[in-house]
């Protein structure tokens, strides 16, 4: 009895910290695209904030290609409107229908779709803590994450 009670106290403490960890990716998505929805909040501050470090020696063409992406991005939520009507669910809580990202099963949990007024923005994938992609091109009829870091 002693055994099974303590392997229960050691599942619910793994659950807990699973939770834990999805919450705080979630609410890192939701930062970001609450940021990049404010016009007041300038790209550098959103890449240095938000994005996982780019340290090569392309890094400045990186930081302008990543400043017309998030551009192009910011204008796809204002036309859609405010951050506040973006619906943020997790890759897996999805239709089968848009689960169409080629990623390896262990970073479901880390890939988010963000949607506004039932029509499809972007995916959104954080990697330790920061935002490793929020661009994909289509491959073979499935999208491909644009990796900022390596």
């Amino acid at each position: 009895m002693k055994h099974r009670n303590t392997l229960l106290t050691i599942l619910l403490f793994c659950t807990s910290l699973f939770s834990k960890a999805n919450d705080s990716t979630l609410e890192k998505v939701r930062a970001f695209i609450r940021d990049l929805s404010d016009d007041k909040v300038g790209y550098e501050i959103i890449i240095k904030k938000h994005l996982c470090v780019i340290d090569d020696q392309r890094r400045e063409e990186r930081i302008n290609m990543l400043t017309q992406q998030l551009a192009s991005l910011r204008e796809q939520l204002n036309v859609m409107g405010t951050h506040s009507s973006c619906t943020i669910k997790n890759y897996k809580n999805i239709s089968l229908k848009e689960q169409d990202v080629l990623i390896d099963e262990n970073e479901e949990r880390n890939i988010y779709s963000v949607a506004s007024g039932g029509k499809f923005i972007c995916f959104v994938w954080v990697k330790d803590g920061k935002i490793a992609s929020f661009s994909t091109m289509n491959k073979g009829g499935k999208r491909v994450f644009l990796e900022i870091c390596s």
